[in-house]
């Protein structure tokens, strides 16, 4: 039995043979479920964008994609962390790569098209396999980097497993390669008040992650009391600015996206040398935009060059 932990993407985890590189190369697969698979050794070589893995050599295994989300007809489930162990040559289990945002099928799949691979001196015309991955999310892990143990007690015979995340064994080695991944990528998911660097985080973590679906978050936000400094504004230069902007955007000088609950045309005023920045509360250096513009000004990577315009269109405003 597995159990999916909320906001985390399922995970299942494959044995494969043992290769310094599963570019498709000679090297020699040691350890395979079922005593080596040939196509393992192709693992992490993309083909047209894609990599195609493959954990077992018995052409009619299935994966018991039910444990991982998938409806109970389904062919296939996206959006699964597959995980791939090898035993070294020296004995011991350690995770050699993994596919992230990974589509995992039902039963064995074959390519379409000829692979270029050849395996025991013999070509390989289809490539059978049980999992894809857009080749940016597949990491293969160098020899020396192979340093995530996965336990002799949490594996048997098999070819893939479901991980138990009741059991605490199996919760370490998931965080273990949550940790890993974070590390590889600057993947941070912790919760933070800051919104440009929760901006940051999530970026890092779309980048990461594809944007795997998943119940993120938490029931329970996290409180936290934070201490900042703020400017008492002048309601006396809003008003001007305001009514010098007459309901358009200063900015884009499109009319305001909609009237507020006072019925006034919805502008923000914005300071363009920030008022933290040592700017002053005057209408010389404040403009009247929209939230659009108003956001872009505080966080768009062009914003230098939008105030610059700003001091160009707008005749009030005098530079710093």
């Amino acid at each position: 039995m597995t159990v999916l932990e909320a906001g985390k993407p399922p995970v299942l985890f494959c044995r494969i043979g043992w290769c310094t590189q599963y570019d498709g190369s000679e090297d020699p697969i040691r350890g395979g479920a079922g005593g080596g698979n040939d196509h393992e050794r192709a693992n992490f070589k993309p083909f047209k964008g894609t990599c195609y893995g493959c954990f077992t050599s018995k052409p009619h295994r299935t994966v018991y994609i039910e444990k991982l989300g998938a409806a109970r007809r389904a062919d296939s489930v996206p959006g699964v962390l597959v995980v791939f162990f090898a035993t070294r040559p020296k004995g011991g289990q350690v995770v050699v790569g993994w596919y992230r945002n990974a589509t995992v099928y039902r039963k064995l799949q074959e390519s379409p098209g000829e692979r270029p691979e050849r395996s025991r001196g013999k070509r390989i015309r289809k490539l059978e396999y049980m999992v894809t991955a857009h080749a940016a999310n597949s990491t293969q892990l160098d020899v020396a980097d192979r340093q995530i143990d996965v336990p002799a007690e949490l594996t048997g015979a098999a070819g893939h497993y479901y991980p138990d995340m009741k059991m605490a064994a199996w919760r370490r080695l998931v965080e273990r390669i949550d940790h890993a991944i974070g590390e590889k990528f600057g993947v941070e998911d912790g919760a933070t008040t800051d919104y440009v660097e929760l901006l940051r985080r999530a970026h890092t973590i779309i980048r990461s992650t594809a944007n795997a679906d998943g119940d993120a978050g938490t029931d329970k936000p996290t409180a936290t009391e934070v201490k900042r400094q703020e400017f008492k504004r002048s309601p006396r230069v809003v008003a001007q600015v305001l009514g010098k902007a007459e309901g358009r955007c200063d900015l884009c000088k499109r009319p305001s996206p909609f009237v507020d609950a006072n019925d006034e045309p919805y502008l923000e005023v914005h300071h363009v040398r920030l008022l933290s920045e040592g700017g002053v509360d005057r209408v010389y250096n404040a403009v009247a935009v929209c939230p659009n513009c108003h956001r872009e000004l505080h966080f768009g990577a062009g914003r230098k060059d939008l105030i610059k315009r700003l001091y160009r269109i707008v005749r009030r405003l005098r530079p710093r």
